[in-house]
C-alpha cells in the first residue's frame, strides 16, 4: 500500500512538473510571437516612413499642397472641416409670416 502511494505522488509530482514546463514554453512563445509582431509592424512604419521621404523628395509640390490643406483643415479654415460633403442650416428671426416671403 505504501508503495503505492509512493508511486501515486510521484506520478502526481511528474504531471504537475510536466505541466507547468509545458505552460511555460507556451507563455514564451507566446511573447516571442507578440515581440515578432511589434518588431513587424515597427518595420512596417520605418519602410512607410522611407518611401514616404522618398516620394516627398521627388514630388515636393504634391507634398506641400498636401501640408498646407492639412494645416488649413487642422486651424478650422476649411469649410468641410475634413470631409467633403455637409449640410448647412440657415436660421432667421421672422417676426410677421409675410415678412418670411421676402427674406426667403
Amino acid at each position: 500500500m505504501d508503495t503505492l502511494e509512493k508511486e501515486l505522488e510521484e506520478c502526481d509530482a511528474s504531471i504537475t512538473s510536466t505541466t507547468e514546463d509545458s505552460v511555460k514554453i507556451t507563455s514564451d512563445i507566446i511573447i516571442d510571437e507578440g515581440e515578432q509582431k511589434d518588431e513587424k509592424a515597427e518595420l512596417e512604419k520605418a519602410t512607410r516612413r522611407k518611401l514616404r521621404q522618398g516620394c516627398a523628395v521627388k514630388f515636393p509640390a504634391v507634398f506641400t499642397q498636401f501640408s498646407k490643406a492639412r494645416s488649413m483643415r487642422s486651424s478650422g479654415m476649411c469649410p468641410c472641416q475634413g470631409g467633403a460633403t455637409g449640410t448647412s442650416l440657415i436660421t432667421m428671426g421672422i417676426e410677421a409670416p409675410e415678412e418670411a416671403d421676402k427674406l426667403v
